[in-house]
């Protein structure tokens, strides 16, 4: 009879503190880029507005918003991911 293995949980791969460029993608509606900042606020309050890139696609109809900033933890980026799985009008995050 073959043994059986006990996966553990991955380690992360990322050490903290960690400085991420997170990347969200959405309709370009007005004030998208704005509802991320505030989603990613509630986590990390001293972002500012000076920290986002927005960048529409070709044809207008989707925004890309790039947000650089500094992580402690893996419990602070998953929050981060968290709050921004709440934004009205996002596609998907990097």
């Amino acid at each position: 009879m073959p043994r059986q293995r006990h996966k553990k949980a991955p380690a992360s791969l990322l050490t903290f503190p960690a400085t991420l460029t997170l990347r969200a993608m959405g309709h370009n509606q007005p004030g998208f880029a704005a509802r991320i900042l505030t989603a990613l606020q509630s986590c990390q309050p001293a972002l500012t507005e000076a920290a986002l890139q927005a960048r529409p696609s070709r044809e207008d109809k989707y925004l890309a918003v790039s947000i650089t900033l500094t992580v402690h933890s893996q419990a602070e980026l998953d929050a981060l991911y968290s709050a921004l799985r709440g934004v009205e009008g996002l596609i998907m995050a990097v």
